[in-house]
């Protein structure tokens, strides 16, 4: 009986803390050599989680990786001798994209991180940043352009800088990708 209010004192605590969504902490049964999974939020992408497994006298068995699927994270195969499962993290990214085109000239074109700066002949018609609380993920973020053109992310100063190889122009669609945790 301890082990099982420890377990859901830590429960309760992760989830006040924001570790554990709370969906993802009902403890549930499990037979061995099952799968289940738990969805992230609407919207966010999985990354993964960890669950622990424990027997019929709510002994622990073990603790194992869930694999990212789709909008959720699979857990299992349950071990020999599991009775329930207690997912502790679930790890779920909310990514958010600010998209545009805009026309580049060989002067360069800056098109995210000085936010409400013009950008002429752009839809939209100036420079975005990432909502409060989320943050820019190049790596993440898709750029189309004719070969001419150049995007360089400058992470110390936050800003995207387009330019055109010289006495060139060029078009350039953009998705960046902001990600909160």
């Amino acid at each position: 009986m301890k082990v099982r209010l420890a377990v859901l004192a830590l429960l309760t605590a992760s989830i006040s803390l924001g570790l554990v969504a709370p969906a993802a902490a009902k403890p549930g049964p499990v037979k061995p050599g099952a799968t289940f999974s738990v969805p992230c939020p609407a919207g966010a992408e999985a990354l993964g989680g960890s669950v622990t497994w424990y027997d019929k006298r709510s002994q622990p068995i073990s603790s194992t990786a869930g694999v990212p699927s789709g909008g959720s994270v699979v857990f299992g195969p349950a071990p020999k001798g599991a009775a329930f499962a207690v997912v502790t993290t679930l790890d779920c990214l909310t990514v958010t994209y600010l998209e545009g085109t805009a026309p580049v000239t060989d002067q360069g074109l800056i098109i995210y991180g000085l936010a409400g700066l013009p950008i002429p002949g752009g839809d939209p018609a100036s420079v975005q940043a990432c909502p409060a609380g989320s943050a820019l993920d190049f790596g993440r973020s898709t750029f189309e352009h004719p070969p001419n053109l150049t995007v360089d992310y400058f992470a110390d100063f936050g800003i995207v800088i387009v330019q055109a190889e010289l006495d060139t122009t060029g078009t350039i669609s953009y998705r960046l990708a902001c990600v909160t945790p």
